[in-house]
């Protein structure tokens, strides 16, 4: 009973803090370096000859005590003799010739100085016929040891970075394919529901769907005859469907009666509402001209400036007049790639957003009439010119084929 209850006592008793053990590291340059080892491993640089030292920490198990040398320590007779001493004897090591420094002890270890290793000087034992070896020259104890740089990029980092790499660009693979997937599902879907609305001449649902399929031929990134094909039909329904409510010849009629009455600026704003970026099409005649002559003119848009108004690219056969003024009808700037090359006067059918209408202010008066190059372009779809009401021959057939051959929509 006794015994229990004083393994129990002890259980509770708190164990008494471990000693600090002392350590001691021999470089390869000769220099030897003491402290006191910690509970975590250290890591030190040598200051003769920058080695990297390692050093154990603190051992976290206690000591056992071997059975069997205890067993034979008690058997052993309790005989008193006088232990003779055992010299310790230190491995040779090469001592830098100094004449006037004396050999001195190794000084003992400084239990204080916890936070950073001791250096001391080992003797040696040399014969007297072997000639002293030079030594590097030591450093004192308190000098601080240097600390290893951290590199930034191990090889570990390396490889790591390498797999973020490759995963962000199979998810990005990934997700390009299934964009491209998507694409193609919606342009076979537009396609086919805008080819239903164009045989009931919805023209405006046609023009969404055409553009929606438009839009996935540039996701898909193609530019081959058929892609082009999708584009002209496009261009060509969406003019029919943008196209301008009122003739030009009515429209000039009301500019004539709006200055005829000087109500210019109320004829202006209806304009801007109502008629501008409006498409016309045209099937005559147009010759390329380099550059017009700038006229004091009053423009009913006043977006458009002296520049465009003087870069002229084409001029438009229009033979009419309004109450005895003539028309100079033109487009205006350069046109786009889907306008066919035009190198001399000749029949073209295009279509194009109407840009200003302006009148001279000193006589003889003159209408000017300006057309937006940059959206200007050349018909070729034979259907769609019949859906605008337009009466078609074989010449119109022919032209619109060469129109085709010429933008890139036919082979």
């Amino acid at each position: 009973m006794a015994s229990w209850l004083a393994k129990a006592t002890k259980s509770f008793v708190q164990a008494p803090p471990k000693p600090s053990v002392p350590f001691g590291l021999g470089c390869a340059c000769g220099r030897r370096v003491t402290g006191i080892r910690k509970p975590k491993p250290q890591r030190f640089i040598c200051p003769d000859c920058s080695e990297w030292l390692f050093v154990l920490p603190n051992d976290p198990y206690p000591l056992v005590e071997d059975k069997k040398r205890k067993k034979k320590k008690q058997e052993q007779p309790k005989t008193k003799t006088k232990a003779t001493p055992v010299p310790s004897v230190e491995p040779r090591r090469p001592k830098r010739k100094s004449p006037d420094r004396q050999p001195t002890a190794p000084p003992s270890i400084d239990q204080s100085r916890t936070d950073q290793p001791q250096s001391v000087d080992q003797p040696t034992h040399q014969p007297a016929d072997t000639p002293p070896v030079a030594q590097p020259a030591s450093v004192p104890a308190d000098t601080p040891l240097r600390r290893p740089r951290k590199v930034l990029l191990t090889r570990f980092r390396l490889v790591l970075i390498a797999i973020v790499l490759v995963i962000m660009g199979t998810i990005g693979w990934g997700i390009r394919n299934r964009l491209l997937a998507r694409a193609e599902t919606t342009l076979r879907e537009a396609m086919r529901r805008s080819q239903a609305a164009l045989i009931e001449d919805d023209f405006e649902t046609a023009s969404g769907e055409l553009q929606t399929a438009v839009a996935a031929l540039d996701t898909l990134g193609r530019d081959d005859v058929p892609a082009r094909r999708i584009r002209q039909q496009q261009r060509e329904v969406t003019a029919i469907h943008k196209s301008m409510p009122v003739s030009l010849v009515e429209l000039l009629h009301e500019a004539e009666q709006a200055r005829r009455n000087d109500r210019l600026q109320d004829w202006h704003d209806r304009f801007r509402l109502e008629y501008a970026e409006t498409w016309i099409i045209f099937d005559t005649s147009i010759t390329p001209i380099s550059s017009t002559e700038n006229s004091d003119t009053e423009s009913f848009d006043a977006e458009t400036s002296d520049q465009e108004n003087s870069e002229v690219g084409f001029e438009v056969d229009y033979p009419l007049a309004i109450q005895e003024t003539p028309i100079d009808l033109s487009i205006v700037g350069p046109v786009g790639p889907a306008f066919p090359s035009v190198e001399r006067a000749g029949r073209v059918v295009f279509a194009a957003q109407l840009q200003s209408i302006r009148v001279t202010q000193e006589k003889p008066l003159r209408w000017i009439i300006s057309l937006r190059g940059t959206t200007a372009f050349g018909w070729s779809g034979a259907d769609t010119y019949v859906a605008i009401g337009l009466p078609i021959d074989e010449d119109t057939q022919q032209i619109l084929k060469s129109q085709a051959r010429r933008i890139g929509v036919e082979p």
